[in-house]
């Protein structure tokens, strides 16, 4: 009888202890990838999760499976040559900001390259959380619409006028990082002002309650 109290008790035990561990586990997790584009990291994620059209505006971006956004100096990031002044200027006197959007199909570590995208995992609340911290990238106007500028850097993307200001003290990496942060990625956006400083953190995050996925993406 001593024996079967015992397994009662454990049996007990587990049943009343399930619902805090549930509580820890996310309910679910979302992909997302980080690129390295050399002077400037970007965000991919789904573009069905983003919307494009009801938050752009615009059927731009149909028919595309991804969106990649970057956020940077007016200036320095829509030139089309790219020099030591316009560096300078956009390190040392704060500047509006734009943000940069491109749509694309195909798996991001292929297009890309594997070796310049990381992928994560969220639970829904961060992911939503850094959906609202790229929303957020872009300036409105009047009627609450977005702000177009001009076509973008490659492919089908475009840019948008952006919220805050670029400096030495919060580069295009260090708003990105920021927009992980409040997702609940594990990285310091004031040790990001470089693409290859925040891409060395994201690669050493150590496992969570979202592993990362082993995807096709490599292929």
């Amino acid at each position: 009888m001593r024996g079967g109290a015992a397994v009662l008790a454990v049996l007990l035990a587990l049943l009343f202890a399930a619902p805090a561990f549930a509580q820890n586990l996310p309910a679910s997790c979302r992909t997302l990838h980080v690129v390295d584009n050399g002077w400037h990291a970007g965000v991919i994620i789904a573009a069905r999760d983003f919307a494009p059209a009801r938050f752009l505006g615009s059927d731009y971006f149909k028919g595309k499976d991804w969106l990649e956004f970057g956020w940077g100096d007016a200036g320095f990031y829509q030139a089309k040559e790219i020099s030591a002044g316009l560096a300078l200027r956009a390190l040392f006197w704060p500047s509006e900001a734009v943000m940069h959007v491109y749509g694309f199909n195909g798996a991001p570590m292929r297009v890309f390259g594997k070796n310049k995208v990381v992928a994560l995992r969220l639970p829904d609340a961060g992911y939503r959380k850094l959906l609202d911290g790229l929303r957020g990238g872009f300036a409105r106007g009047s009627g609450g619409r977005v702000m177009p500028l001009k076509r973008g850097l490659y492919g089908r993307s475009h840019f948008y006028r952006g919220t805050g200001s670029y400096s030495v003290m919060r580069t295009c990496n260090t708003w990105i990082a920021e927009v992980l942060a409040a997702g609940g990625v594990a990285v310091d956006p004031d040790d990001a002002a470089r693409s290859s400083d925040l891409m060395w953190q994201l690669r050493r995050l150590p496992a969570d309650g979202c592993p990362r996925p082993v995807p096709a993406d490599n292929k």
